[in-house]
């Protein structure tokens, strides 16, 4: 059985940043392994983690870890970490609704991981370009990116960032009332989640195919 994990820029978005209780005591934690680190790659790897904890609830402290990151990442030439600065900065920007200046820190995220060869990063890269483009009212390029990511991703058999694309397609034609193209990615979906044993990520699968399924008058097989 493969173990799911959930890499930080898959989290890209949080699109929305919802705002959530801060876990003090893992920012406590955090903070206390960064003062004992002596690795400046660990230490970017917790500034990483301390920036997700403040996201929620604090842009300021948030953005403050970002830029102690990409400081430490750039001394170290660290390219993963620099590149990973611009996700940072897309996320602040779309938790103040500055789409604009977070599409192009979408695209700076993309063209460095592109040139570093990590396809998965970039393909979570144009997903999250889509959300971006979609904001600003550009419905086609938004579909185009959305598209270009779900390619590399199943070209790379990226199981983590196909259940992030067959669920927004799985739901997209849902909502436009196409329930065969929902059901094809719902489907789609439950053989990655029955592959890894997922099972909050099955029950809720079941859960979209049996409402996709009674919307189109299927109430029968919806039951099952």
């Amino acid at each position: 059985m493969i173990k799911l994990r959930f890499p930080l820029f898959l989290c890209f978005l949080l699109m929305s940043v919802l705002v959530f209780s801060q876990d003090q005591t893992k920012v406590d934690s955090l903070e206390k392994l960064l003062r004992k680190s002596k690795n400046d790659t660990v230490k970017v790897d917790l500034l990483n983690q301390l920036f997700e904890e403040h996201i929620r609830n604090d842009t300021s402290k948030a953005r403050d870890f970002a830029n102690q990151s990409y400081k430490l990442s750039t001394k170290s030439q660290y390219s993963e970490g620099i590149a990973d600065y611009y996700r940072k900065l897309a996320k602040l920007n779309i938790a103040q609704d500055d789409f604009r200046q977070a599409r192009n820190n979408i695209q700076q995220f993309i063209d460095m991981n592109e040139d570093l060869g990590n396809l998965i990063a970039a393909a979570g890269g144009y997903h999250a370009m889509g959300y971006c483009l979609y904001n600003l009212q550009d419905y086609n390029l938004s579909m185009e990116y959305y598209n270009e990511a779900l390619k590399i991703r199943e070209e790379i058999n990226d199981s983590i960032g196909l259940i992030e694309s067959y669920s927004f397609f799985g739901n997209m034609y849902n909502r436009r009332g196409n329930h065969p193209m929902a059901l094809d990615y719902h489907f789609r979906l439950l053989d990655i989640y029955e592959s890894t044993g997922y099972r909050a990520g099955l029950a809720d699968c079941y859960s979209s195919i049996g409402w996709t399924l009674g919307n189109q008058g299927d109430h029968t097989r919806a039951l099952e």
